[in-house]
């Protein structure tokens, strides 16, 4: 029997992004699924409630009703603490969970008693890649390096880095965000290291690149380092397997970018703190933590949202952390989102015995399932027996 899929409205701060857009509840009722959508859930990417009643959802005025007849809740972001006692046993969830992370260990706990099958997007992997989290990673990556070189101008400008008020700094960010693909026009990139060679830190290399600058690379698979190198070498880029990467480096760079992720495992720490406060003293540092989701590439990374999102650290460098940076993107970070999701979305909610079953790495992407954690990397980074 199919599962009827609900969809309900993000409400992670200032999160844009929605599970699924009217063109994408139009190809499941096509294929005679049911989508219930919550009202609003499309207005952060500019979808009105009629362009998805026109397109064949069901429209649900409140979380708690959606929930109550949701079998598959397809959503964008892990549940926030409201939502939590809306989960209801037997119920499939498909989104982004990252439990992992340090902060997340009261989801990891919800999702548990609450008897459902979770399922993590950036778990999913095919052939060594992560195709639910390729599209949002590229995102990331390419506003890590457009944001930070607009940061590093500020602080350069302000040596008590009071450089905009809150409001101020959002409107900068979100006109940055509304451009992308595109760097912003006329930016100079400051001189970067970036951590990881992945979807994020290559994005961010482009970008960088795109806008003047000078960049190294830091990645631990040789292969990819070779790849990356044919590339972008005669592009002002230079690379550096870890351990490798000079203290001139490390001291004449302005920003710092972390995208170093490994699936379902909490983000290692990539500098050291003595490394960081020594490279700190004469020139202080953006630092964008890209895998803050995962806990995070640097010391003293802390979760922010979009609503408080900078902060300096103990040596004075300025950090970003901002655990859902693609939300600002809504309108195209939703369709990107969609394209890579809607596949194995229909697959699970036809038949989900059978899509766990068939679908390639769709089994993989299970992080909990009658109560118990599946994936051993968030029993150890939780305490789990």
């Amino acid at each position: 029997m199919a599962l009827k899929i609900g969809v309900p409205r993000e409400i992670k701060p200032l999160e844009r992004r929605v599970g699924l857009t009217p063109a994408g509840v139009h190809a499941l009722s096509a294929k005679g699924l049911k989508v219930l959508v919550q009202s609003g859930a499309g207005q952060g990417s500019g979808f009105t409630d009629g362009a998805y009643q026109d397109a064949g959802a069901l429209m649900i005025e409140s979380a708690v009703s959606l929930y109550q007849a949701a079998d598959l809740v397809l959503k964008v972001k892990e549940p926030q603490n409201s939502e939590f006692p809306l989960l209801r046993a037997g119920q499939y969830l498909f989104c982004y969970l990252h439990l992992a992370a340090p902060e997340n260990a009261a989801l990891v706990r919800a999702l548990m008693t609450g008897g459902i099958t979770a399922l993590a997007y950036e778990s999913l992997e095919v052939s060594g890649v992560r195709p639910l989290l390729k599209p949002m990673s590229r995102i990331a990556g390419g506003l890590a390096a457009a944001y930070g070189t607009m940061l590093a101008g500020s602080l350069r400008s302000s040596a008590a880095a009071g450089f905009k008020s809150t409001g101020e700094l959002l409107r900068a960010l979100e006109d940055i965000a509304r451009i992308y693909p595109d760097p912003p026009a006329e930016a100079r990139a400051p001189y970067t290291v970036i951590w990881g060679g992945g979807s994020a830190g290559e994005k961010a290399l482009e970008f960088c690149l795109r806008m003047g600058g000078h960049a190294a690379l830091v990645e631990e698979n040789a292969a990819r380092r070779e790849e990356l190198k044919k590339f972008y070498a005669m592009k002002r880029a230079v690379f550096f397997a870890p351990g490798g990467l000079p203290d001139e480096v490390l001291h004449a760079a302005e920003l710092f970018i972390g995208c170093v992720h490994k699936s379902a495992s909490r983000a290692c720490r990539v500098i050291t703190d003595e490394q960081l406060g020594a490279c700190s003293r004469q020139i202080k540092k953006v630092i964008i933590d890209v895998s803050i989701d995962q806990g995070g590439n640097f010391t003293q990374s802390e979760p922010r949202t979009y609503e408080d999102p900078v902060y300096l650290d103990c040596w004075g460098n300025l950090r970003f952390s901002v655990t859902n940076m693609p939300s600002l993107c809504g309108p195209a970070a939703s369709k990107a989102l969609e394209e890579a999701v809607l596949p194995y979305a229909q697959s699970l909610a036809e038949d989900p015995a059978l899509a766990l079953q068939n679908v390639a790495g769709l089994a993989g992407a299970v992080n909990v399932r009658g109560g118990e954690v599946i994936l051993q990397t968030v029993k150890d980074a939780h305490g789990l027996a």
